[in-house]
C-alpha cells in the first residue's frame, strides 16, 4: 500500500474476469489464513470489470488478509461478488 500513497504506481486499466482473479487469490492468502476458510460466491462466472489487475489484486489481498487477521480464530470469511443492477459509469481519469 505503501506504492500505492507514494503514487509510485500506474494504473494499466483492462477486462478483468473476477472469478478467474479471486481464485487466483485465495490460491495466494491460504498461508495467511491460519484456521480460517474462504467460501466464495461469484454471482455470474462471466463476471468481469474494467480495472488494474494488479490493484485489484493486492486490494482484495488486503481485505482477506485484515478479515484474518482482526476476526475470531477459525470464523470462515466471504468472498462475493456479483453484477451491479444500477447502470454502470465510464470513469475517465
Amino acid at each position: 500500500m505503501a506504492k500505492l500513497e507514494s503514487a509510485e504506481i500506474r494504473v494499466r486499466r483492462e477486462e478483468v474476469a473476477i472469478p478467474a482473479l479471486v481464485d487466483e487469490i485465495v490460491q495466494e492468502c491460504c498461508v495467511q489464513l491460519g484456521d480460517h476458510s474462504i467460501q466464495v460466491q461469484i454471482g455470474d462466472g462471466d463476471l468481469a470489470i474494467s480495472g488494474d489487475r494488479q490493484l485489484l489484486s493486492l486490494t482484495i489481498k488486503e481485505f482477506i488478509i485484515n478479515a484474518a487477521k482482526y476476526s475470531s480464530g477459525n470464523s470462515p470469511i466471504t468472498i462475493s461478488a456479483q453484477k451491479a443492477s444500477w447502470p454502470s459509469r465510464d470513469f475517465h481519469p
